[in-house]
């Protein structure tokens, strides 16, 4: 038990573990492995990095190598996977959507939404839209699943940037900054969940853009591990999943089950989950008001590399609630779609029948439609003002349930539900 090797040397993995702390269910977790016999459920949320995109066999992906390390560390339990990470998504979808699917049975959660949804401008802040759907989606997942423990392991994009030259005499090759990345926050979050946090950036930032190192510490180069710059090879895939979460789910075990060899109870009192830290996950933590956020891609029809305005369709609502029309359009960066989403308030219910009606001739594709709460009647310290002013004074779209705070505009007493 907890002695097989794991990838890479140990100096090196240490340093992608964020904390070791007391992580919320560790104990619980700890000892159904010691106990044989035990069927262990392991979920990971994520994107592509997740999913294996790239390999000849996704299986091979990092997920299903860290889960058959932790068979083989406890080979006398029987180790679940449950993969629902997808291809081109980022952390709203689990967090309106997917989560749902969690089985309830789960034991171990895994957490991976730094690849496709944060960079340093979009995950700066607690009121940004990507980190308050990766609140939202940790406290959705501790209310659904309660016993389970959870892990976050943020993937880092190692990309490379041509900068010119202060001499303007060429460019030369600069690695990614060190802070483009949502980690910083994420890592707030994990604290206050008691959730562990490994960072792939954290390990690696040193030595990515160095074959010579790489080569000195692991035997391989940069192309050996990664792809492109986000997604790793098998050989990467074995360094995340054998490696640096195979490393930090075993350090903090050691811990859970150096207690119970003590003489500690195998399971803490159940943790009553706290207040939330972003003041605009608040408002999206209840079920007082409504609405429906569409998660859509769209294109052209005949010209897959055409940038600009794409596809457009309009949603209504027809029967059983009202709501506001919304149009699902999209910008073609390059020649690759990505999901976009759109929400708008609904009235009435609790059936609620919509349609959503292309508008021209090239297409748009729904990933997934929820109904979802929010409620404005959430009280903001002049902190909290502060930093949402911060954010959307630029005129950028706020989440739905702030966009009325912004205007001044009161909701409709006959709105309340």
């Amino acid at each position: 038990m907890m002695r097989t090797a794991v990838q890479g040397p140990e100096w090196l993995l240490r340093k992608g573990l964020k904390d070791e702390l007391n992580g919320r269910n560790w104990r619980r977790l700890a000892a159904k492995l010691a106990t044989p016999g035990s069927n262990i459920t392991v979920v990971v949320f994520g994107g592509s990095a997740s999913t294996g995109f790239g390999l000849q066999l996704r299986n091979a992906n990092w997920f299903s190598q860290f889960c058959s390390w932790l068979q083989s560390a406890f080979i006398n339990t029987n180790i679940i996977q449950v993969n629902l990470a997808r291809d081109a998504t980022n952390v709203p979808m689990a967090e309106t959507c997917w989560y749902h699917q969690t089985p309830p049975e789960a034991d171990l959660v895994l957490i991976e939404y730094n690849l496709n949804s944060c960079s340093y401008f979009n995950c700066f802040s607690v009121v940004t839209p990507q980190i308050i759907a990766y609140e939202s989606l940790i406290r959705r997942l501790i209310r659904k699943v309660p016993n389970a423990a959870l892990l976050a392991f943020d993937i880092f994009s190692f990309d490379t940037f041509d900068v010119a030259t202060p001499n303007n005499n060429g460019t030369r090759q600069i690695p990614a900054p060190y802070y483009n990345s949502g980690e910083e926050v994420h890592s707030m979050l994990a604290t206050r969940y008691n959730m562990p946090l490994i960072s792939a950036r954290d390990a690696l930032y040193d030595i990515m853009w160095s074959d010579k190192a790489l080569t000195r510490i692991l035997n391989a180069t940069r192309k050996d591990l990664l792809r492109d710059t986000r997604h790793p090879t098998i050989m990467g895939h074995a360094l995340y999943g054998r490696g640096l979460v195979a490393w930090g789910v075993r350090q903090t075990l050691a811990l859970e089950l150096q207690a119970l060899a003590a003489g500690s109870a195998a399971a803490t009192p159940s943790e009553a989950v706290p207040r939330p830290v972003s003041p605009l996950v608040a408002q999206i933590d209840g079920d007082s008001w409504r609405a429906v956020t569409v998660f859509f891609m769209s294109g052209v029809i005949h010209l897959p590399g055409e940038k600009g305005t794409v596809g457009q369709a309009q949603l209504s609502c027809e029967s059983g609630c009202t709501c506001r029309p919304m149009l699902l359009e999209g910008t073609r960066r390059d020649t690759k779609a990505t999901v976009a989403t759109n929400s708008t308030e609904v009235l009435g219910g609790p059936a609620c029948t919509v349609r959503i009606t292309i508008k021209d001739n090239d297409w748009v594709r729904v990933q997934a439609l929820a109904v979802v709460p929010y409620t404005n009647a959430i009280m903001h310290t002049p902190v909290d003002v502060g930093a949402i002013e911060l954010k959307y004074s630029d005129g950028t779209t706020p989440p739905l349930g702030h966009r009325r705070r912004l205007q001044g505009q009161q909701l409709p007493a006959a709105a309340t539900a």
